[in-house]
């Protein structure tokens, strides 16, 4: 089967309004799409194959039926209260335990042979529930509604969740970033690049703060640093994957003249939490919930 890239969405600050959009759910986990022919395969978005890493949801999917097709959607892990949690997806596939994981479906790309991706959004939709009437609990549709997105926003918000992703019930699937689809957000959340670290303060097998940047107009500039939300495992695991690519050059076309920094190749991306954006574009009180190993470090862009 033919890869294909994924659609993305813009960031807003608000919803759209009106008749031609719907509203979903925005999960936190990691973008999927599963290829379904005389096996399963299931990539991420930048075309990784992680099917090993998702054993139950393989074999869940093997369970539809159907023959062949291609679906997008998230696969998190579902804490108690129905919610999905990015730490905790993470700390699961370094554990190898699967059960929690759910792949929350919302498009259908292909189905028997036939591209569906010239199709409206909202045929796709009809298509996919259809198809996932009876599949397994790991399998699930993922909703939507057509309400007042800024009380849809307020409730989810309200709820704990990530926020909404809206979109044109009458648009085709195009791979990249596009207008159709527009992501609100309840928290500042999004990934950097890892540049360099700091020495830590406190023990010698550890280090004070990451280093953060991100792409703009085709250079590398400098966004913030990040000293909190680490665990001891995942700072020994970091230690690891940067020793490799230590540098004696700051990687960045635009940045501060910072000291006492051991700088790295750009290659490993972060996932941070923040508040705000300074005006001078640094984060305002960032935290650490993980690494995006299934993103390039080379397509990471400022959203604001």
């Amino acid at each position: 089967m033919e890869l294909i890239q994924p659609q993305l969405a813009q960031l807003h600050s608000q919803p759209p309004h009106g008749d031609q959009w719907i509203h979903e759910i925005k999960f936190d986990g990691y973008r999927t799409l599963a290829y379904i022919d005389r096996k399963i395969t299931l990539r991420t978005r930048s075309g990784l194959n992680w099917t090993e890493k998702y054993p139950t949801i393989a074999a869940a999917l093997k369970k539809l039926k159907v023959k062949d097709a291609v679906l997008d959607g998230e696969i998190c892990f579902v804490d108690e209260n129905g919610r999905s949690d990015f730490q905790k997806l993470q700390n699961a596939l370094k554990a190898g335990v699967t059960k929690n994981l759910v792949y929350f479906v919302f498009d259908l790309l292909e189905l028997g042979g036939k591209d569906l991706r010239d199709e409206s959004q909202i045929k796709r939709k009809e298509r996919l529930k259809k198809l996932l009437a009876n599949a397994p609990s790991e399998i699930r549709y993922a909703e939507h509604w057509q309400v007042d997105p800024d009380q849809l926003l307020s409730a989810s918000c309200s709820l704990g969740l990530e926020g909404l992703i809206s979109k044109r019930t009458d648009a085709s699937y195009e791979s990249g970033r596009t207008r159709n689809w527009i992501k609100s957000k309840c928290t500042k959340a999004q990934e950097f690049v890892i540049a360099g670290y700091t020495p830590s303060k406190k023990t010698q097998n550890g280090f004070g703060s990451l280093i953060l940047g991100a792409y703009e107009k085709g250079q590398f500039k400098y966004v913030g640093r990040v000293g909190t939300g680490f665990t001891r495992a995942s700072i020994e695991d970091l230690l690891r994957r940067m020793r490799p690519l230590r540098q004696p050059n700051s990687p960045f076309d635009q940045g501060p003249n910072l000291r006492s920094v051991t700088w790295l190749k750009p290659r490993l991306v972060g996932q941070i939490q923040f508040t705000e954006w300074t005006k001078e574009r640094s984060l305002r009180h960032p935290s650490f919930q993980g690494l995006r190993e299934d993103k390039e470090a080379r397509l990471v862009r400022f959203e604001t």
